[in-house]
């Protein structure tokens, strides 16, 4: 009877942690829930000309960068869409861009418009799309789709702490780039391109995603916090509750054998 009734609880646990990671993994990217809104993230960004424009050199996996710094920039901006290129990289590229965000500011942001479940966002191949049906007063203007270059390792393990609804500060400054591949050229991977950031907000289509060496960047508001906890919580207790049967199985399979082998 004791047996059944562990089992029981056992089942249950299992399945509520199953249901908590499931309903924790959409839930911590919601950035619809998103109320209380950062003032610097109303403001437009900030773009000023280069003092320094001495390019920066990068060398990363067979290839070297050559960054042309155009303008000191400062943007702050909801997330409401990020890609890491990281976790399904075929480009040898991906290294050193690994993650685009979709930014919202000023009026998109101040008037919640982000919140409206007819307006969507996506992201595929460093392009941002955004789509909306019936009346919808959205601002081309107040969004973008960024390329970050992080400037050091630090800043890169950062970028696994962001969800969208955050709401960010980033510094660093607009940069060209001109990348010539050492190594053996890939399939996906040709000897020489060339990407141009935009240093305009009015622009659209290709060429129109602001390239940003990144010096910094903040959260200022971190959303979706019980969710986020939530997720990381369950993920870890649900690896441990699997590593445990494993463990008992394994154990449970032994002292049979070994009963076999003493009869």
């Amino acid at each position: 009877m004791e047996k059944n009734v562990f089992k029981i609880i056992n089942r249950v646990f299992f399945i509520l942690l199953i249901f908590l990671l499931v309903w924790s993994y959409f839930a911590r990217n919601n950035y619809r829930s998103v109320d209380i809104i950062h003032s610097d993230v109303v403001k437009e960004p900030v773009q000023l000309r280069a003092l320094e424009k001495t390019p920066i050199k990068i060398s990363n996996n067979d290839y070297e960068y050559t960054l042309t710094p155009l303008f000191e920039y400062e943007i702050n901006g909801l997330i409401v869409h990020k890609m890491d290129y990281r976790w399904f990289s075929i480009y040898k590229m991906d290294s050193v861009f690994p993650m685009d965000l979709c930014l919202l500011w000023g009026d998109n942001v101040a008037s919640k418009v982000y919140q409206s479940k007819k307006l969507s966002f996506s992201q595929d191949a460093r392009f941002a799309y955004w789509k909306w049906y019936g009346n919808i007063n959205f601002n081309h203007d107040e969004a973008a789709n960024i390329h970050l270059i992080m400037k050091n390792e630090e800043l890169e393990r950062k970028l696994k702490t962001l969800s969208c609804g955050d709401q960010v500060k980033i510094k660093g400054q607009l940069v060209d780039v001109i990348a010539e591949n050492k190594g053996k050229p890939g399939r996906f991977d040709p000897e020489e391109f060339r990407l141009k950031s935009s240093t305009k907000r009015t622009d659209t289509g290709a060429g129109a995603c602001e390239i940003i060496y990144v010096d910094s960047f903040e959260i200022l508001e971190k959303a979706n916090i019980l969710s986020n906890t939530t997720y990381k919580f369950s993920l870890f207790l649900l690896i441990i509750s699997i590593l445990v049967k494993i463990l008992w199985y394994i154990l449970r399979t032994k002292r049979e054998v070994d009963k076999l082998k003493e009869i």
